[in-house]
């Protein structure tokens, strides 16, 4: 399964991401990408830290 959603700021992009990403987990699929702007980067990792339990790794992009 491969999708891009996006849409108006504050709809829940996060949230419904994290419901698909925890659906996922309980499949045993582990390999998942997930990319956000970069002043969402840590608004993202919480939420899917804090409201899912997902173990997540955040990178960030160099020289940029």
């Amino acid at each position: 399964m491969r999708f891009v959603y996006a849409d108006e700021i504050r709809l829940g992009k996060t949230i419904e991401a994290g419901l698909v990403l925890s659906q996922k987990w309980a499949e045993r699929k582990r390999c998942i990408l997930m990319i956000t702007p970069s002043n969402l980067r840590k608004q993202s990792y919480q939420e899917l830290t804090e409201k899912f339990f997902l173990p997540c790794r955040s990178f960030g992009s160099a020289g940029c």
